[in-house]
């Protein structure tokens, strides 16, 4: 899914590139440009969005951030461990590590500044401009992995050399998933996750039954794989939704 995802928006964001480069400032949802660290091997597309939906496609800008090289403090979070897990070596970068967001307009080259540091869920000031006069990047996971405790953080600035640009910041929809988001916030899911849960069981239990009343092993074992592998699929994809938002 993650796979298929940025492929669509890399053919999307080069697109927009050539044969004249556009500006425009993304919407919610859209390809905003591709997130590059070399020192731990990252180089994926990123998108505007913040919420579960946006986040299955790749690391997402917190709206309300501004444009990459724009003055402010640039926010995007990631997946650590789940969906192609963009952010799972964030713990590596190291101070002085270059950080590259490539847009329609250019690359624009961030360096770290400090190594990654731990904040509390409830931090949700990182994600924030606090000084306008900086161009600043940072860069935001869970921590530990797997768990929604803790928040890792990577801050960069952008370097000197950076041609100035005028300010501009990517519109806050009306509905923003908050950077403290836990486990389980998504409760609208939990009557589809029930439901496919009691299919799986049903499926897993009652299959053996069916082999031992008409001894057909040859019928209805392969049939209960054709149905049950879809069904488990969906069953993961519900279960993302109640997991933290940048898991």
């Amino acid at each position: 899914m993650e796979l298929r995802a940025q492929k669509s928006l890399e053919k999307t964001f080069e697109a927009r590139r050539a044969p004249t480069p556009q500006f425009v400032i993304p919407k919610y949802g859209e390809v905003a440009g591709k997130l590059s660290i070399e020192s731990i091997g990252l180089s994926k597309m990123i998108v505007v969005g913040v919420d579960y939906k946006n986040l299955e496609k790749g690391p997402g800008i917190f709206p309300g951030s501004p444009l990459p090289g724009r003055p402010g403090n640039l926010a995007i979070s990631g997946h650590r461990t789940t969906f192609g897990a963009p952010f799972e070596k964030l713990n590596e970068v190291k101070e002085g590590d270059k950080i590259e967001v490539t847009t329609a307009e250019g690359t624009f080259t961030y360096i770290a500044y400090g190594d990654p540091t731990i904040v509390p869920a409830t931090a949700v000031e990182v994600a924030t401009t606090v000084d306008p006069t900086r161009t600043t990047l940072t860069l935001i996971t869970c921590h530990p992995k797997w768990t929604s405790t803790n928040r890792l953080i990577v801050t960069a600035e952008i370097v000197a050399a950076a041609p100035p640009l005028q300010p501009a910041v990517i519109a806050t929809p009306e509905e923003v998933a908050p950077l403290s988001q836990g486990w389980f916030h998504d409760v609208s899911t939990w009557p589809a996750i029930l439901a496919l849960f009691i299919a799986l069981t049903v499926i897993v239990m009652g299959t053996p039954r069916l082999v031992r009343r008409y001894h057909r092993p040859f019928l209805f074992y392969p049939l209960a794989v054709v149905v049950f592998l879809p069904t488990l699929f969906v069953f993961f994809t519900q279960i993302t939704r109640i997991l933290p938002s940048n898991l």
